[in-house]
């Protein structure tokens, strides 16, 4: 699990310095640089989607952390790849006029989905989130039913800890944020909380942005 978060770091941050002006997602997952990347050298994040690409088809790759990495599917503007066994990472790039964003979620699959999301330029700058995806707390989880004595005060302090994942969308383009508060939670409690709580939040892209669906 540490060395699952240590790699999301690290890959974080040589993504985030990558010296390119990406034109696809693959353009930037194989240009990426920094101390890290030895992990996943640039020549075989070359191959793997040169394989994808040209002959359709996944080809494993060993990482200097004894993982084996497989790249899932590529388009212009997606990427998905299996980094090990537990975690994934997921790119879409967004363009709208002159604007174009990178959108990055990386995800620890043990012992439950938990992820987190930056956005990149195609330049390779962290970008401030604040203006363009407001990442949700578990109170936008809250939905008390028609009836119910529960107050949404209640059901936030049943949550000991908050677990949200991030998937995407690759066709149309939207995430899908959703909270796995089951995994940690006792079965007795849950069973009070899950009424009141949506499995799953969408966001839709509005330009380069993204905006929550009302449900």
């Amino acid at each position: 699990m540490r060395n699952c978060r240590l790699i999301f770091i690290a890959l974080a941050t040589a993504l985030a310095v990558a010296a390119v002006n990406a034109r696809t997602v693959g353009d930037f997952f194989v240009a990426a640089t920094g101390d890290a990347v030895h992990a996943l050298p640039p020549n075989k994040r070359a191959e793997m989607l040169a394989y994808l690409r040209e002959a359709g088809r996944t080809e494993p790759a060993d990482t200097e952390y004894g993982e084996e990495a497989t790249l899932l599917r590529a388009t212009d503007n997606y990427l998905k790849a299996r980094l090990s066994a537990a975690s994934e990472l997921e790119m879409l790039m967004l363009t709208h006029g002159r604007d174009t964003v990178i959108y990055m979620v990386q995800t620890v699959l043990t012992p439950a989905p938990d992820s987190r999301i930056m956005a990149i330029s195609p330049q390779g700058k962290i970008l401030s989130l604040d203006k363009l995806f407001k990442a949700p707390q578990m109170k936008d989880f809250v939905r008390i039913p028609r009836g119910s004595k529960m107050k949404p005060a209640q059901v936030l302090a049943g949550v000991r800890f908050p677990l949200i994942s991030y998937s995407i969308d690759d066709s149309l383009h939207t995430i899908t944020a959703r909270q796995h508060i089951e995994a940690i939670t006792p079965a007795d409690d849950y069973k009070l909380l899950a009424p009141c709580l949506a499995d799953s939040l969408v966001y839709r892209p509005s330009g380069t942005r993204f905006r929550p669906v009302k449900q």
